[in-house]
C-alpha cells in the first residue's frame, strides 16, 4: 500500500560510500543480533511430574527492499517533495497549505511560493510511538489525519489513531486541546477529559466552534472555552434517521464543511448519503440514495457512494470525494455530478474521466479557485479545477506501471507473487489490473494487462483483467491467473497471449464440468500440484480443482461459511487468504487467521486444534493474523503474519519470529525484530530457499540466517529443553560471530496434586475430603457436570466417586468408591438464600452462620473467592465479571447471578 525511504549507496559519494557497510557494522552489527525468544503461546503452570518443551529461534532474517519505489518525507520545490499518506488538508488566511501527512507523523507545509517544509511534529520512532506537545520542533503526533483552521490562526489536529485533538498556536505551541490520546471512548466534559473514538473529520464555525466526525456515530461540538457536547446523532448506535439532532442516527459520518447559510454539511460514509444539520437542529439528507454506486441524478436519486470528505465552493457549491476515486459536487438544485477520475485507481492527470486518483482523503478549496486533493495512496497533492482538470501540484507520486530495473520500478498493490522453475517471479498488480514480470536479472516488464480493467484476451496490453488475484506458474513456463472480478481463471503463454482457460467471464455462479461451461465466485488462489493440476480458492466457500485435461470440480468444501474439519464433503471455509503446496505432498491454507491442512482426498485438519501429532501441529499455530503461506525444499513452512511479522514452522512444530515486530508497521531494513513490514501479505520462497514477500507496493526480501548454537540459562545446549523444575528459563542463540542477547525469562511454576480425596455421608449430603480448589464427581464412572464443590445432594442409587483438582489443572487420583444403596429422608429445606440476586457483586446471605467457610467457583470450575461470612459485611466480589456462579457453603450450594 505504501513505500519506504530506500538510501541506495549511489547517494553516498567516493570513500564513503564504500566505508558505509563496514562502518554499520562496527557500529551496530552487535546490536543488531536478534533477541532470543522463546517460544510464545505457552503455558508456564504445570502439575508436578510434567515437563513443558521450550524452543529457541533456529534462524533470523535479513530484510531488504526487493524491488519496488519507495516515498519518503523530503522537503523542498512542491513538484519533487515527497510524503507518505497524505490525508488532511487546509489552507490558512494567507494561502499557506497545512497538510496532515498521517504516514510520517508530521504537520507538513506549502508555503504560497511552492516551498514545502516540515511544519511541526518529529519523525516516527516506530519502537515507541507517543504523543508529545509543546514546541513545533519537539512535539509530535501519531497518524494525524485531519486538519483544518480557524479565523484566529489557530490549527487544529485530529488523529483516528489517537482519539484526541491538538492545536498548534499562531505562536507555535502545539497542546492537547480535547480528549486523551490513548483513551478511546465517549465522554461529554471539558478538553482532555473528554473521550472520542476515531476522529476522522474537523470544521470550524465563524464563531470559533470546532466541529468533530466521531467515530462513535456522532457529531462533536467543541466550544472555544474547550466544552465538549453532542451535537448531533445518537452516541455508539450507527443507523439511519432523519428529525431532530438529538434522535438523528450516523453511520460512521466522516467529512464536514458549512454551506453558505451555517448549515453544517456531513458525508455519511456507510449512509452512502449527504447529510445537513440545520442552525435550528434538524438532520436531513441532501443526496444520495443510500446505494453504494456513482450514478449522477438530483437529490435523493443520485447515488453518492462512500463520500469520504467535502468542501464548499465560495458560489456554494458542494465538492467531495469517494472511496471509489471520484471527484463529485453538489450543485444549489441539489444536481450530483462527476467532475474527475475514472474510479479505477491510478495516478494519471487529465480532464473528466481521464484522470485518476487512488484513495483520496482529504479535499479543500483553495484561494486560486482549485480543489486540493490529498491523494492518499499515490502520496501527493492534486489539483483540480472546478472544470475537472486534474493535475500533481505536489509530490513525485508514484506511477503505478513504472518498469525498469528492480529497485527504480512501482508497483500499484501487489496481491499475489509466484516464481516459476527458471527463477524469475510473476506478480499480480491487482490495482493496476496487470501481470508483471521480475527477470533472475532483476528488471520489471509487463506481460499482460495493465491499460484498464475489463476483459478481453489476447496479447500482452491487448488483454483486459479486472482485480487479478492469485497467479501460478506451470512447468511449461504458462502462467495462470485468478482474474477475481471476471470470474475466470485466465492462463498467459510464454509469448505473452491471454486466453480464457476455465469459467465464463462475467458471470459469477458454481458450476463444475468442462472449463469453458463452468462458473466461479470471485476465485483468489492457485496452486498447482506436481501431477499439474490446478487447484482454486473460490468465492463459494470451497477449494476447486481444475485437472490438467480442463475438467472442473470441487475438491474440498460444503459450499458453507464455517470452519468445520472432516472429509472433503463435509469440510467448511470462510475466509481465505492463502494457499500453497507442500512437500509432503498436502495444500496449506490460511483460513479466517488458521492455518488448515487440505489432504490428497480433500480432508481438512485445522493445525493446533486436532490430535493428530504429524507435521507442523503447533497449539499456538491459530494464534496469529495468517495472510500467506510458503514452504522451502526442505519442508519448512513460512507464514506472514499481517501484523508485522514473518514466522518460520519447522515439520516438528518449532516456531522462530524470523523479522519483523508485532504492531511496528513500517518498512525498515534491517535484520530480525530490528527490521519493519507495513503490512506483509503474499509470500513465496524462491530457489535458493530465501523469502520474497509483498509488502504491498513493494517486494522485501527475508535471507535466512541459520543458528549454530544455543545456550540455554539451566546450563543445557540444543534448540529446544524440556523444563521439568520450577524457575526462570532463558536463552542466547549463536549466528556465527553473533550472539543474540537474553530472551525475557519465562517463569515455569508446578503445581502440587491433591490428596487423594475421601467421601464421608451425612443425611442426604456427600462430603468429599481433603481441601482442594474444586472437585470431579463421577456417578456410576460418568463425570457430573455442574458440581464442582465439596457436597453432592440428591443422590440416587449408584456408586459415587471424586477428585480432587488444583487450580483447574493437576487433578488427584479417584477416591474409593462410595455405594448408595437406598435414599433416606431428606432435611427440612433449607432456608439458605442470597440478597438481592440478581447483584452487582455486594450481597448478604440468610440462613447461615456467623463465620461459616464460603467458596464460590465459575463455570470452569475454577474457585474464584474463598472467605468467612459475616452478618455485618457483605460479600463482595464487584471486581469479577458478569456470569453465573455457584455458591457452596455448610454442605448446600445456591446458584449466584453477578451483573455488571
Amino acid at each position: 500500500m505504501y513505500h519506504i525511504k530506500q538510501i541506495a549507496p549511489f547517494l553516498f559519494p567516493g570513500i564513503f560510500a564504500l566505508l558505509l557497510p563496514a562502518f554499520i557494522t562496527a557500529a551496530f552489527g552487535q546490536r543488531l543480533c536478534p533477541p532470543s525468544v522463546i517460544s510464545t503461546c505457552l503455558p508456564t503452570r504445570f502439575c508436578i511430574g510434567d515437563s513443558i518443551k521450550l524452543e529457541a529461534p533456529t534462524a533470523y532474517g535479513r530484510v531488504s527492499t526487493f524491488a519496488g519505489t519507495i516515498y519518503g518525507k523530503s522537503n523542498g520545490p512542491a513538484a519533487i517533495a515527497t510524503y507518505r499518506t497524505p490525508e488532511g488538508l487546509t489552507f490558512d488566511q494567507t494561502g499557506n497549505m497545512y497538510i496532515a501527512d498521517a504516514g510520517n507523523g508530521l504537520i507538513r507545509k506549502i508555503s504560497t511560493a511552492g516551498q514545502v517544509s516540515t511544519f511541526s511534529g518529529s519523525p516516527y520512532n516506530y519502537a515507541r510511538m507517543f504523543v508529545r506537545d509543546g514546541n513545533l520542533e519537539n512535539a509530535s503526533f501519531i497518524y494525524p489525519g485531519c486538519i483544518t483552521t480557524d479565523l484566529a490562526g489557530n490549527i487544529f489536529v485530529g488523529s483516528r489513531q489517537s482519539h484526541s485533538i491538538r492545536r498548534i498556536s499562531p505562536s507555535g505551541i502545539v497542546s492537547t486541546y480535547a480528549g486523551d490520546a490513548f483513551s478511546a471512548g465517549f465522554r461529554n466534559d471539558t478538553g482532555i477529559a473528554a473521550r472520542f473514538n476515531y476522529i476522522q473529520s474537523m470544521a470550524t464555525d465563524a464563531a470559533g466552534n470546532l466541529y468533530v466526525a466521531d467515530g462513535n456515530h456522532c457529531i462533536r461540538k467543541i466550544t472555544p472555552d474547550r466544552q465538549v457536547t453532542t451535537f448531533a446523532g445518537t452516541p455508539g448506535s450507527a443507523g439511519y434517521i432523519d428529525g431532530s439532532a438529538s434522535t438523528a442516527k450516523f453511520d460512521n459520518p466522516i467529512g464536514l464543511t458549512f454551506d453558505l447559510t451555517g448549515n453544517l454539511i456531513v458525508c455519511d460514509y456507510k449512509n452512502n448519503r449527504i447529510r445537513k444539520i440545520s442552525t435550528s437542529g434538524i438532520v436531513s439528507t441532501l443526496a444520495g440514495s443510500g446505494v453504494n454506486g456513482n450514478n449522477d441524478g438530483i437529490g435523493l436519486s443520485a447515488e453518492t457512494g462512500k463520500p469520504l470528505h467535502i468542501t464548499r465552493g465560495p458560489d456554494g457549491v458542494l465538492y467531495f470525494d469517494n472511496a471509489a476515486g471520484y471527484i463529485r459536487k453538489i450543485t444549489a438544485d441539489l444536481r450530483v455530478t462527476t467532475i474527475s477520475g475514472d474510479g479505477q485507481g491510478g495516478n494519471t492527470d487529465g480532464f473528466g474521466s481521464a484522470a485518476s486518483f487512488a484513495m483520496p482523503l482529504g479535499i479543500t478549496f483553495g484561494p486560486d479557485g482549485f480543489l486540493y486533493i490529498a491523494d492518499a495512496l499515490n502520496q501527493n497533492i492534486r489539483k483540480v479545477s472546478i472544470a475537472g482538470l486534474a493535475a500533481t501540484f505536489s509530490g513525485i507520486g508514484y506511477n503505478d506501471r513504472q518498469n525498469g530495473p528492480a529497485l527504480q520500478a512501482s508497483f500499484f498493490n501487489i496481491t499475489q507473487i509466484a516464481p516459476d522453475k527458471f527463477g524469475n517471479i510473476y506478480i499480480s498488480d491487482n490495482y493496476a489490473n496487470e501481470i508483471r514480470k521480475i527477470s533472475v536479472t532483476g528488471q520489471v516488464n509487463s506481460v499482460a494487462g495493465g491499460n484498464g480493467n475489463g476483459f478481453s484476451d489476447g496479447v500482452g496490453g491487448a488483454a483486459r483483467f479486472q482485480g487479478p488475484q492469485g497467479i501460478a506458474c506451470d512447468n511449461d513456463g504458462n502462467v495462470f491467473v485468478a482474474d477475481a472480478g471476471n470470474n475466470t481463471i485466465r492462463k498467459i503463454t510464454p509469448d505473452g497471449t491471454v486466453s480464457t482457460f476455465a469459467g465464463q467471464a462475467g458471470i459469477q455462479g458454481y458450476t463444475n464440468g468442462n472449463a469453458n461451461e463452468a462458473l466461479f465466485n470471485y476465485p483468489t488462489n492457485l496452486v498447482f500440484d506436481p501431477a499439474g493440476n490446478l487447484y482454486v480458492s473460490d468465492g463459494n466457500f470451497v477449494i476447486r480443482k481444475i485437472t490438467p485435461g480442463g475438467i472442473v470440480s470441487t475438491f474440498s468444501g460444503t459450499g458453507t461459511p464455517g470452519y468445520s474439519d472432516g472429509p472433503a464433503d463435509s469440510s467448511s471455509f470462510t475466509s481465505i487468504t492463502s494457499v500453497s503446496f507442500s512437500p509432503d505432498s498436502n495444500i496449506y491454507i490460511s483460513d479466517g487467521g488458521m492455518i488448515r491442512r487440505l489432504g490428497p482426498n480433500g480432508r481438512v485438519t485445522t493445525l493446533g486444534n486436532s490430535s493428530y501429532t504429524g507435521n507442523y501441529n503447533n497449539p499456538c499455530i491459530n494464534a496469529f493474523s495468517n495472510a500467506g503461506i510458503t514452504f522451502d525444499t526442505k519442508g519448512n513452512m513460512y507464514f506472514s503474519d499481517s501484523q508485522g511479522l514473518i514466522r518460520k514452522i519447522t515439520r516438528e512444530g518449532l516456531q522462530t519470529e524470523l523479522a519483523g515486530e508485532r504492531g511496528k508497521f513500517d518498512y525498515i531494513d534491517s535484520t530480525g525484530k530490528y527490521a519493519g513490514f507495513l503490512a506483509p501479505g503474499a509470500i513465496s520462497a524462491d530457489n535458493n530457499n530465501n523469502l520474497i514477500v509483498a509488502d504491498p507496493r513493494i517486494l522485501r526480501k527475508v535471507n535466512l540466517v541459520d543458528a549454530d548454537g544455543f545456550l540455554w540459562s539451566n546450563g543445557e545446549f540444543g534448540p529446544y529443553i524440556y523444563a521439568k523444575d520450577t524457575g526462570y528459563y532463558s536463552v542466547k542463540v549463536i549466528y556465527g560471530s553473533c550472539t543474540s542477547t537474553v530472551g525475557v525469562p519465562v517463569h515455569i511454576t508446578h503445581i502440587p496434586y491433591p490428596d487423594r480425596p475421601t467421601i464421608s455421608r451425612n443425611n442426604d449430603t456427600l462430603r468429599a475430603g481433603p481441601y482442594a480448589d474444586t472437585y470431579a464427581w463421577y456417578f456410576n464412572d460418568t463425570l457430573l457436570t455442574g458440581y464442582y464443590g465439596p457436597f453432592i445432594y440428591d443422590q440416587q442409587p449408584g456408586s459415587y466417586t471424586v477428585a480432587g483438582v488444583s487450580e483447574g489443572m493437576c487433578t488427584s487420583a479417584v477416591s474409593l468408591p462410595y455405594i448408595i444403596t437406598g435414599i433416606s429422608n431428606k432435611n427440612a429445606p433449607s432456608n439458605l438464600s442470597i440478597s438481592p440476586n440478581p447483584n452487582t457483586g455486594l450481597f448478604t446471605i440468610k440462613g447461615l452462620s456467623e463465620q461459616s467457610p464460603i467458596t464460590i467457583i465459575n463455570s470452569l470450575g475454577q474457585t474464584i473467592f474463598r472467605g468467612r461470612f459475616s452478618a455485618e459485611t457483605p460479600v463482595n466480589i464487584q471486581n469479577i465479571p458478569a456470569g453465573i456462579y455457584r455458591l457452596f457453603a455448610e454442605g448446600r450450594q445456591l446458584t449466584l447471578v453477578k451483573t455488571d
